[in-house]
C-alpha cells in the first residue's frame, strides 16, 4: 500500500481556520519484463496503481469532521468512487460522476456532493479543475461542501481517460 498525504487549512470569514489532513491509499503492482529485442537483451519494469483505492481526511478545530471516499465497483471501466462527508450534524454524500458542465461526458469527469437528494456541490476534477455550489445553502451545509470540495480539489491524482 502507498500512502500520499496532503493538508490544507480552511476558514469561513471572521472564524478561526481548521486544520484538514487527508491520506489516499493506494495499492501498488510492480511489473518486470526481460526478453530480447533484436537481440539484445530487454529489461522493463513499470509500477501502476490499482483499485482499491481511498482517500481519508479529518478536519480538526471547532467543527470536527471527516471525509471517507472509496473505490467501489460498477459500471464503466473505472468502477465508482462513494463515499461521505461530515462535519458535525452534516452528512453529505459523494459520488463519482462522468458529466462535464458543458454536457460532455467522461469516464470519470469528478464528483456530486448531495445533501439528502439535493446537490449541494459538483467538483470537476479534469483540466485545471473547478467547483460549483449551490446557491442559498445553509452555512453548516455549505461549510461541509466547501471542505468536502477543496479536499477533492487538491487530490489530483484521480483516473482520467488518458489513464
Amino acid at each position: 500500500m502507498e500512502l500520499h498525504p496532503y493538508h490544507f487549512r480552511v476558514a469561513a470569514e471572521g472564524e478561526a481556520a481548521r486544520g484538514v489532513e487527508c491520506a489516499v491509499k493506494t495499492a501498488r503492482v510492480s511489473l518486470h519484463e526481460e526478453g530480447t529485442t533484436t537481440g539484445r537483451p530487454v529489461t522493463s519494469e513499470t509500477s501502476v496503481d490499482i483499485a482499491p483505492r481511498t482517500l481519508t481526511c479529518v478536519v480538526t478545530g471547532d467543527r470536527e469532521g471527516t471525509l471517507t471516499l472509496e473505490h467501489r465497483p460498477g459500471p464503466g471501466l473505472l468502477g465508482q468512487m462513494a463515499g461521505s462527508m461530515r462535519v458535525e450534524h452534516v452528512s453529505l454524500d459523494i459520488a463519482s460522476n462522468t458529466q462535464l458542465e458543458g454536457g460532455g461526458q467522461l469516464a470519470f469527469a469528478g464528483y456530486h456532493l448531495r445533501f439528502g437528494q439535493e446537490l449541494v456541490a459538483a467538483v470537476e476534477t479534469v483540466n485545471d479543475g473547478r467547483v460549483w455550489l449551490a446557491p442559498g445553502l445553509a452555512p453548516e451545509v455549505r461549510e461541509a461542501a466547501v471542505v468536502g470540495a477543496a479536499a477533492l480539489l487538491l487530490d489530483r491524482d484521480w483516473p482520467t481517460d488518458a489513464d
